[in-house]
């Protein structure tokens, strides 16, 4: 046992003959989308995002983000929420490696912010342009400007799951709202108005459970700052 948890990471997935691993890496998504329970499916998930950090910097899983933009547009409601689940969990890893396939991603991300059935998909799409938020430079004006038109949905986002009162995707989405905060890139610009105005009328309506209007408070005192 010892010599097996001494092992560098990845090392145990390269040991495995190349047909093995494309055929686990045919099967996963297949198994995901078939899966029932998202516990399962969320576990699943994140095998899929350990093995693209492998494959993907060395160019052998070409297959994924087709499957991904795929199942994310799916009619299919349950697949769009496993199909950007796992792409939040695969940019949570390896951002670098999808630089050049920002621009697409926004234009998906446009898509799954204002997904008719499904808070799951709109909470998870802030989360995951949450990610990509800290990959942006200062000089990417595209990317920068991109980013930024899509932040007015993701503020109602926000505001939609603390209406519903839906603690956990609210924590979550007020955790990456503190994170565009205090990036040195001013990623909010001129949406910071519109921001704090959000945040004083979401702490301020005594109909919100007391721990999100917390919340609210908590990000009011970040933009402050």
């Amino acid at each position: 046992m010892s010599q097996t948890a001494e092992e560098p990471a990845g090392n145990l997935w390269t040991q495995l003959q190349q047909n093995e691993r494309e055929q686990i890496k045919s099967k996963l998504p297949e198994l995901i989308l078939a899966e029932q329970n998202n516990l399962v499916r969320h576990s699943a998930a994140r095998v899929v995002a350990a093995i693209a950090t492998i494959e993907i910097p060395l160019g052998t899983w070409s297959d994924l983000l087709p499957f991904l933009h795929q199942t994310c547009t799916s009619p299919t409601v349950t697949h769009r929420e496993v199909g950007i689940y796992i792409l939040f969990t695969v940019l949570e890893n390896i951002v670098e490696g999808f630089q050049e396939h920002l621009q697409s991603f926004f234009k998906l991300f446009e898509q799954l912010l204002a997904d008719p059935e499904s808070i799951e998909v709109r909470i998870t799409t802030v989360r995951a342009l949450g990610v990509i938020a800290q990959y942006i430079d200062s000089d990417d004006k595209n990317d920068l400007k991109a980013f930024q038109s899509l932040l007015p949905a993701m503020i109602q986002v926000i505001g939609q799951s603390v209406e519903t009162g839906n603690e956990t995707g609210a924590r979550q989405l007020f955790d990456v709202l503190e994170t565009l905060l205090i990036l040195e890139v001013p990623i909010l610009g001129k949406h910071i108005p519109e921001l704090a105005q959000f945040l004083l009328t979401c702490g301020g309506n005594r109909t919100f459970e007391a721990e999100l209007r917390v919340l609210a408070l908590n990000a009011l005192n970040w933009t402050v700052q």
